[in-house]
């Protein structure tokens, strides 16, 4: 009950920036008894992070407070960004430093984003019974019907934000209680997909084949012209399963989609390969980039210019690039059961059909049979009903009088 009402709660109409909590934390520098820092603390979309901090911790989110007691200073390398980067010391959770204008510039985004969380966790939060309706009430919220409602997958790639937070210093002289200076920054709590330290190589990919090298010199993140070469020298892509692969596509190209509706783009899919235990992480990150006005004019530049593999496009153009070069850069490997699979999957209505044509006609011959054996019996039985011989000899009539049961037609 406490996750459905969790999910409900992601669900509610958000419209917003101003929906926000805010408190105080009065504090006294140490190292100038003279000046007073004030630090304001606010917190955007308070319960609907709330609801989503507890579903990502199964109903304990007290986690989240030892986790962010204890944190570094860390750089993840592979990106142009000059964002401040911090680390819990138990690598579950990053926070990151963002601009006023990207953040406020994001009320479209949020919406969706608390949505598509809802459907994410939809199947721990309801019933079997309710969880079907539920999905498709959901998807149906944010556009889809029909049948894109009816066969929407609620799980998603994009990394997890638990929070998004303004804080404000400003320093006060304690003799004459002036404000000597003011400062804000934002900041926003999310996921941490995996700890570098765990995995042997990260990718940084966007499906962008222009100025997507890294050198030696960048560590161990790789970008989209590292992954081509080494594809087309070695073959070595991203492989998975062949259902995994699906489930991902299907996946990739829903995020993309609510990325591109709310005007979103350079995101990037991180994807960490442990080599050792042979699997895959992988989330979409920097998804807090909208196509502003520097980069619309950064795109028609390049475009004029003839570079149209350019990094920078509009939303659904980025959208489409990304989801094509996922595409090619994940490979299905099939398993034992692929061939059947491929077998039911392009037959299965004719060998359902054929199915039925077989039943059909052996209940119809079971029955004929059934009706031509009253039927003898019925003739013989009158003249000899008073001797057990003579019901013997009418219970084997002539075979003549039966009529042959109808053989079954080969399909």
């Amino acid at each position: 009950a406490a996750g459905a009402a969790a999910v409900e709660t992601l669900m509610r109409p958000v419209t917003e920036m101003a929906m926000s909590a805010s408190w105080k934390v009065p504090l006294t520098a140490a190292s100038n008894g003279r000046q007073r820092i004030n630090i304001e603390v606010t917190t955007m979309f308070p319960q609907q992070f709330a609801a989503l901090r507890y579903l990502y911790t199964n109903g304990t989110p007290s986690h989240f407070h030892a986790s962010l007691r204890r944190a570094r200073a860390f750089s993840p390398g592979g990106g142009k960004s000059s964002a401040k980067f911090f680390t819990t010391l138990d690598d579950q959770f990053v926070l990151k430093s963002v601009n006023q204008a990207e953040l406020f510039s994001l009320k479209d985004l949020w919406p969706q984003y608390f949505n598509c969380m809802a459907r994410h966790y939809a199947d721990q939060a309801y019933p079997p019974a309710q969880l079907k309706q539920r999905m498709r009430e959901m998807a149906q919220a944010i556009g889809l019907s029909g049948d894109a409602a009816q066969h929407t997958s609620g799980r998603t790639t994009l990394c997890k934000v638990f929070g998004v937070f303004e804080f404000q210093t400003s320093e006060q002289s304690r003799t004459f209680g002036l404000m000597t200076k003011r400062t804000k920054q934002y900041f926003v709590l999310m996921q941490k997909i995996f700890d570098f330290t765990k995995v042997d190589v990260v990718y940084d990919l966007k499906g962008s084949q222009r100025n997507r090298l890294a050198s030696a010199e960048q560590g161990s993140t790789r970008m989209d012209e590292n992954l081509v070469n080494e594809i087309r020298r070695e073959g070595s892509f991203l492989f998975c399963r062949e259902g995994t692969h699906a489930r991902l596509m299907a996946a990739l190209g829903a995020d993309a989609n609510l990325l591109a509706a709310a005007d979103v783009m350079d995101y990037s899919l991180i994807v960490g390969v442990d080599a050792r235990a042979r699997t895959l992480r992988i989330g979409i990150v920097d998804f807090l980039r909208k196509f502003s006005f520097d980069k619309r004019l950064e795109s028609y530049i390049k475009t004029r210019a003839g570079a149209a593999a350019a990094t920078v496009q509009p939303p659904p153009a980025y959208c489409a690039r990304f989801v094509k070069y996922m595409g090619l850069y994940f490979c299905p490997v099939p398993d034992r059961s692929a061939g059947l699979r491929r077998v039911v999957r392009h037959y299965g209505e004719e060998l359902a059909e054929a199915v039925k044509r077989i039943e059909a006609l052996h209940a119809s011959a079971a029955a004929a049979t059934t009706a031509a054996g009253k039927g003898g019996s019925d003739e013989a039985s009158p003249p000899a009903a008073k001797s057990g011989r003579g019901t013997a000899e009418s219970t084997g009539s002539s075979p003549g009088k039966v009529s042959p049961a109808p053989e079954a037609k080969s399909v």
